[in-house]
């Protein structure tokens, strides 16, 4: 992965760009189909953000970050896909939504409850071209909101809730809740 970041006042903005190639390539799926082709071997994905905070107070911060994304020859293997770590969108389990190229605009407002307690409010909203679901690009958005405090023996607890507006539940209905606790040990 090759990267160029800059900053400017309380501007970072990125661009990037990740070629791969596979070290064994055999064609799979049904003959005829773009992705099972010799040529899908090598792939590349690319993309740009840009993030701002804002410092309300020394308690209270709120953060935008818009990111876009896309690719050439990616098959269902190397898509891109939200997750927990990098990709965030609130209220859609993770690696649910599978893209070839797209735009994500997240916002965060933290503030710090105690010296030691911080409440987060998340909204999310992503335009996504699922090549299974049509040629357009399709919206997600979501909201959410987060805990994190410290617990005994020097651990921090992290706990997230979010709910996704397009998202499917498992009998077919709109809306999926998703949560997500997450202990960290410091050493």
């Amino acid at each position: 992965r090759i990267s160029l970041e800059g900053q400017r006042g309380p501007w970072t903005a990125t661009v990037w760009w990740s070629p791969a190639r596979r070290q064994r390539w055999q064609a799979w799926g049904w003959s005829g189909e773009p992705e099972a082709t010799p040529e899908h071997a090598d792939f590349q994905r690319f993309g740009a953000s840009a993030v701002r905070s804002f410092v309300l107070s020394p308690a209270a911060l709120v953060r935008l970050e818009a990111a876009w994304m896309s690719g050439t020859d990616l098959d269902r293997f190397s898509r891109y896909s939200f997750d927990a770590f990098e990709d965030r969108l609130r209220g859609y389990p993770s690696a649910g939504l599978r893209f070839d190229r797209g735009a994500v605009v997240r916002t965060v407002a933290a503030w710090n409850a105690t010296p030691r307690v911080r409440l987060d409010a998340f909204a999310d909203t992503a335009f996504a071209h699922d090549p299974g679901f049509g040629s357009g690009l399709r919206s997600y958005s979501g909201l959410g909101a987060g805990l994190e405090a410290p617990l005994p023996g020097r651990a921090l607890l992290a706990v997230e809730w979010g709910y996704g507006f397009q998202g499917r539940d498992r009998e077919g209905g709109q809306g999926t809740h998703v949560v997500r606790a997450t202990a960290y040990k410091i050493f």
